[in-house]
């Protein structure tokens, strides 16, 4: 049954909550091992409260409560520096999930350029990248080569990634933007993925050389899909995970 389950919630939604309590299966060591194995999203936070104060008092609720569900952290990044206008920029990004689970519902993986003197915004996505397949505890690497419009105007562009909901009245919705653990990349007033890196626009700009990954079109006048319809509605309500763990994000210049 056990080997089932472990089976059957890494591509299903599982939650519940604790029983009365029943040492040492209650215990950190024990609960722990079990909400990993079952791929755990969710725990109801009122019950069994002698469960879950033993939790704090044994000082593993703040790594469970971390872990429920997905926890994404950017590991590395290799993108192309420069290009001309009609040229390539190739990626890959290397993601590590920290949780136990699995994203929930599909989203789709769009890395934006946004001008830095006219914060004007041009996306591109990648359709086939599926993030529930991004398992907790395992570690993704996303390849792809945006290509850009021949008529996208001279400039730096910075990079971000943008984990929005497919839904068109959500997906500029702050709420529904997945975020990462990495301290200081989650721009508050947009909900994007801030990558730590710009790409430099010019008519005699230099491709560095596609990569494996699928070429990915570059639209611009995206503003409407990408940014909130108020940028200065204040902080993330919530999932920012700032401050929990305080990972390096490193990118390479191609």
């Amino acid at each position: 049954e056990y080997d089932y389950l472990e089976r059957e919630t890494k591509y299903t939604s599982m939650g519940g909550e604790t029983c009365h309590p029943n040492s040492p299966r209650s215990d950190c060591a024990k609960a722990k091992e079990e909400l990993e194995k079952f791929h755990y999203t969710y725990l109801n936070s009122g019950y069994h409260m002698d469960v879950l104060n033993g939790w704090e008092s044994d000082d593993c609720m703040q790594e469970i409560s971390a872990r429920l569900g997905y926890r994404l952290l950017l590991k590395t990044g290799s993108f192309g520096s420069g290009a001309a206008p009609g040229g390539t920029v190739p990626y890959s990004i290397e993601i590590e999930n920290l949780g136990y689970a699995s994203p929930v519902n599909e989203r789709p993986f769009q890395l934006v350029l946004r001008e830095t003197g006219s914060g004007a915004i041009c996306a591109g996505s990648d359709n086939s990248e599926d993030v529930r397949e991004w398992f907790g505890g395992e570690t993704h690497t996303v390849d792809g080569n945006l290509v850009l419009p021949s008529d996208l105007p001279e400039g730096t562009y910075e990079m971000f990634l943008n984990l929005a909901d497919e839904s068109a009245n959500l997906r500029t919705d702050l709420n529904f933007k997945m975020k990462v653990a990495n301290i200081g990349l989650n721009e508050e007033s947009t909900g994007m993925i801030d990558l730590q890196h710009s790409v430099a626009v010019t008519a005699g700009g230099y491709s560095a050389a596609n990569n494996s990954g699928p070429a990915i079109a570059v639209v611009c006048g995206m503003e409407q899909d990408v940014l909130p319809p108020d940028t200065s509605s204040g902080p993330l309500k919530n999932g920012g995970f700032e401050g929990r763990i305080a990972a390096d994000w490193s990118n390479f210049e191609g």
